[in-house]
């Protein structure tokens, strides 16, 4: 329909459904026959002659000379007669073939089809064997089967034919494909015919390729490149290719491919709008030499959290400004109004302030980071928004996530400890339903199982029910996180309580499956019932509560009364507070808890930024500005890069920095541009919290 759209400059919707069909069809077959009337070699002469003759061999010339001269009632005649004298003569393969030339010129569709049928099955390997898959291929067409048609025609050209039928062949996959609008493959056989066609059809093939090479889209190419071998055509795709990506605004790889092309093809006609496109890219893609923007919540609601963060940039500004091998930083700062208009309204001005990368935003980050990506300007945010990164390849997030929280502790408690068991007790909210699946998925990832999953309303005070289902066999699992029965767990006790394993008796090898299923907890129970004074030892090694102080400083007492002992504690981020030891200090004695940055550390760097910190603002600082000034920090020293002056430059060399000795610890970025973390851990010593070293 867009092929006679195209040439008529009708609305084909206006013909009925039945008629605009036939209509394709009809002048997809009259292309066809132009193509194979003016294209097409003549007809082969027949099949060579071998030296002895045959006694068929007068009534098969005769036939074939009445088929050269379109005398079709002689020569169907004379070549019934022959095969009826001579069947398993040596021209009986063209003789059958001639024979569905002729029913299909009458339009004898089903009659041709039986004799080109014949040809096959019993002459496959012959020339005239070829000419029959053709004729089915045309036959197929004419019926309106233009799928079976493409499948056979490249069966044919996969089995190596002649050349002859190749070419005819690539005649047939150029039509049918320019006819659906497959334009790189239409393309792709009008190649051939220019590369490998008859010699004087190859300049038209040479015209249609150009005019296939004007239509191609980016994916096309794509698909194209590697089939393509001439160097003056790879250089036309090149252009095109590089002009498309400058169209699609993907700045970064027009401005990769249009270098690339003005080096290798230096004489090309395009040259020169090549030279102009990268000039344009340049300019655009440019910032103002060592600038930084910093866009940040410095009114509104959360005022408090950007003025602390901005400090902690500044403290970070003078701290590199104070070595005299570093190029003076400018930072132009924009606020965000803690709303998603500022914020946008903020990345705007600082694009155009030519910054070379933007620190933050916090709360906003999804607007701000649609805005950048959309300007091509490197963003660093604050956020634990899971999907942040995803918005494009210029946004990077680098603050503590829930995924890097859970990922943290099971890695410490599976390969730093030897622990496998584990269960999850969280409020039925979305923190909670969060860091429960989360810790579900690194904990089987790693080679443990949960062996409870149990929920409760954050708004609830007494657990008693709570527990009870913790420790009985119905735990109230997700049911798209349950695991259904694969084995029939064994009644031998294969588990080892805490304290057994700091007495150094191991822990034992699981078969994988009963690992990964968690069949084995009702007999783990049976197990612990025969423990001393008949008190049911919990059926897992840590369990892990990712709730604010306020529900779990009321939990840990009422596990304790419930004689549910002798286990691991385990929390977010939340638990590092005054407040979990104000209220249940000597119930979560042990308890480990991870969180991005420790003011108390003993690392060096941790104490020179601490102190510093509070010589210049008279504070502590806390995550926010830990996280601020690390941030800061690493994007002053990439932008400090010898002939660092466009934005992608910015963004590959954030992608490949691996920044060492940060106050919340080494950072990288993965391909997705999210912070590749070890976040500290710490465990609640008496009334304070302590680092746990690495083994």
């Amino acid at each position: 329909m867009n092929l006679i759209a195209l040439r008529h400059g009708q609305r084909v919707s206006r013909l009925p459904q039945a008629s605009r069909h036939r209509l394709w069809w009809c002048m997809l077959l009259c292309t066809v026959a132009l193509v194979a009337g003016c294209a097409m070699p003549l007809p082969r002469p027949t099949d060579t002659v071998a030296p002895a003759a045959e006694p068929g061999d007068p009534i098969f010339q005769q036939a074939d000379r009445f088929w050269r001269q379109a005398a079709l009632d002689q020569a169907m005649v004379h070549f019934s007669r022959y095969l009826a004298h001579h069947p398993n003569g040596r021209h009986a393969p063209r003789a059958l073939q001639r024979l569905g030339d002729i029913y299909q010129r009458r339009d004898q569709f089903e009659a041709a089809r039986a004799f080109y049928l014949r040809v096959i099955e019993q002459y496959p390997d012959t020339e005239a064997a070829d000419d029959a898959r053709l004729a089915i291929i045309d036959l197929l067409i004419a019926d309106g089967r233009p799928a079976e048609a493409m499948e056979l025609a490249d069966r044919l050209s996969a089995g190596r034919p002649a050349p002859e039928v190749a070419h005819t062949l690539w005649q047939r996959l150029y039509q049918l494909h320019a006819a659906v609008a497959d334009t790189p493959r239409s393309a792709w056989y009008a190649y051939l015919l220019r590369q490998e066609g008859p010699e004087e059809s190859r300049a038209l093939w040479a015209e249609r390729v150009e005019a296939a090479f004007a239509r191609l889209e980016i994916s096309d190419i794509e698909w194209l490149w590697d089939r393509v071998d001439d160097r003056d055509l790879r250089a036309d795709l090149m252009y095109r290719y590089g002009a498309l990506q400058a169209v699609a605004e993907n700045d970064d790889t027009a401005l990769e491919v249009l270098s690339a092309f003005r080096q290798a093809h230096p004489g090309h006609p395009q040259a020169v709008d090549a030279a102009a496109m990268v000039e344009t890219l340049v300019r655009r893609l440019s910032f103002a030499p060592m600038t930084i923007g910093c866009l940040l919540p410095l009114s509104g609601s959360h005022e408090t959290f950007g003025q602390r963060m901005l400090q902690a940039i500044e403290m970070a500004l003078v701290t590199v400004s104070e070595n005299d091998a570093v190029r003076p930083i400018r930072l132009v700062v924009e606020d965000t109004g803690s709303n998603e208009r500022g914020a946008v309204q903020g990345v705007r001005a600082l694009a155009e302030a030519g910054v070379g990368a933007i620190l933050g935003p916090v709360v906003t980050a999804s607007a701000a980071a649609r805005e950048a990506q959309r300007l091509k300007v490197p963003m660093v945010t604050f956020t634990q928004r899971q999907d942040i990164t995803e918005v494009g390849d210029y946004i990077f997030r680098h603050f503590i996530t829930p995924g890097s929280q859970v990922r943290t502790l099971v890695n410490h408690f599976v390969n730093d400890m030897g622990l496998r068991r584990f269960a999850v007790l969280y409020p039925d909210e979305t923190y909670g339903r969060t860091f429960m699946r989360l810790f579900w998925g690194e904990v089987a990832r790693q080679g443990g199982v949960v062996m409870a999953a149990v929920a409760y309303d954050p708004e609830q005070t007494d657990f008693a029910a709570t527990i009870a289902r913790l420790m009985g066999p119905d735990h109230s699992v997700p049911a798209d996180l349950r695991v259904p029965a694969t084995i029939r767990p064994s009644e031998r006790r294969h588990f080892l309580s805490p304290n057994q394993l700091r007495g150094g008796g191991g822990h034992p090898v699981m078969d994988p499956v009963a690992r990964m299923s968690g069949l084995y907890h009702e007999d783990r129970l049976e197990g612990q019932r025969a423990g001393a004074d008949d008190i049911p030892l919990p059926p897992f090694d840590v369990l892990f509560i990712p709730d604010g102080p306020r529900s779990t400083g009321l939990i840990l007492p009422q596990l304790v009364y419930h004689d549910v002992q002798d286990m691991i504690l385990a929390g977010t981020n939340l638990w590092h507070t005054s407040q979990l030891l104000d209220m249940a200090r000597q119930f979560a004695q042990n308890a480990v808890l991870v969180d991005g940055f420790f003011k108390e550390s003993r690392l060096p760097m941790v104490r020179r930024f601490v102190d510093g910190y509070r010589e210049l603002y008279g504070a502590d600082p806390g995550l926010v500005e830990a996280f601020a000034y690390d941030t800061a920090r690493m994007l002053f020293e990439v932008l400090d890069t010898p002939d660092m002056r466009l934005r992608p430059q910015l963004r590959d060399a954030l992608r490949q920095k691996i920044h060492l000795d940060g106050v919340t610890g080494a950072t990288a970025f993965d391909h997705r541009g999210d912070a590749l973390k070890t976040l500290n851990l710490l465990r609640i010593e008496g009334n304070r919290f302590v680092e746990i070293a690495s083994p």
